[in-house]
């Protein structure tokens, strides 16, 4: 096997081609951090669109709650001083309220937690972004 030129012994072939794959690598490069800014931009300007949404729907929430838990509170002592005086039983009365109130929370809870898990605060531009990529470069490299 013959030994590789040296940089002194070099034809002017292997140095051209040598310089072209290296701006062709530094070009590939480039190219690359462009498109990871680029979905970065993308991730950040979608994130910053849920982030407006979120926040007022998390401050409406937290004023109606609370709001929510003074009515269910005095709500709460009367149904428990209803019970108790038909079972002459305060221990009783606040145990069957307690389970009642237990399976209301399970039953509103279920649709909050199924959109969640359905993905209702998901990148899906940006996912989407990323499929059509990843298609075009499988694409390209079966070409």
């Amino acid at each position: 096997m013959p030994p590789e030129p040296t940089s002194e012994h070099a034809s002017p072939q292997f140095t051209a081609s040598r310089q072209s794959l290296l701006e062709l690598f530094r070009e590939l490069a480039q190219h690359g951090m462009t498109y990871a800014r680029d979905l970065v931009k993308l991730a950040a300007a979608e994130a910053a669109e849920k982030g407006r949404y979120l926040r007022v729907l998390v401050v409406s929430l937290v004023m109606a709650a609370a709001f929510a838990a003074l009515g269910f509170f005095f709500l709460t002592v009367a149904l428990v001083s209803a019970i108790a005086y038909g079972l002459n039983s305060w221990g009783w009365a606040s145990l069957i309220v307690g389970i009642a109130y237990s399976i209301v929370a399970l039953l509103v809870a279920l649709p909050g937690m199924n959109s969640l898990r359905k993905g209702a605060m998901g990148f899906q531009r940006t996912t989407q972004r990323l499929k059509e990529d990843a298609k075009w470069a499988k694409d390209k490299l079966a070409a």
